[in-house]
């Protein structure tokens, strides 16, 4: 079963998405992060106008996602937008941060690897069942 945003879809994946452009229109930072991250895919350019919106207003899984999304064409901006979102505390984003910085800063990768080693501790990921 497939959602949106949330939202089963599997019977009606159009209103789904519809109910989910109409929150993030009303200004929803959630539903600019889902409906972008839907949108990956299908409508990169779109996607990145909700990222960004969502992004804009400091919520850190849209910053990441929007740095994925730019880092092949702009590095130096996705790399911002990563530090941004690891800066809020997020474990998987400074791990990415790491990861990107091994060649180009490497006392910066190992700093940026340890906390996410760290914030992975104090708090590990939620492991769902299958």
């Amino acid at each position: 079963m497939a959602t949106v945003g949330g939202l089963l879809v599997e019977k009606d994946p159009v209103r789904a998405e519809r109910y989910l452009r109409e929150a993030a229109a009303a200004g929803h930072e959630m539903a600019m992060y889902n409906l972008g991250t839907h949108l990956f895919d299908r409508s990169p350019g779109e996607a990145a106008v909700w990222l960004l919106k969502a992004a804009q207003r400091g919520y850190a899984p849209a910053m990441n996602n929007l740095a994925v999304l730019m880092e092949d064409e702009r590095p130096t901006e996705a790399l911002r937008w990563f530090a941004m979102a690891a800066e809020q505390g997020s474990g998987h984003t400074m791990r990415q941060l790491g990861k990107r910085l091994l060649d180009s800063d490497p006392e910066g990768a190992a700093d940026w690897l340890a906390k996410a080693d760290e914030a992975e501790q104090a708090d590990p990921p939620v492991q769902l069942p299958n």
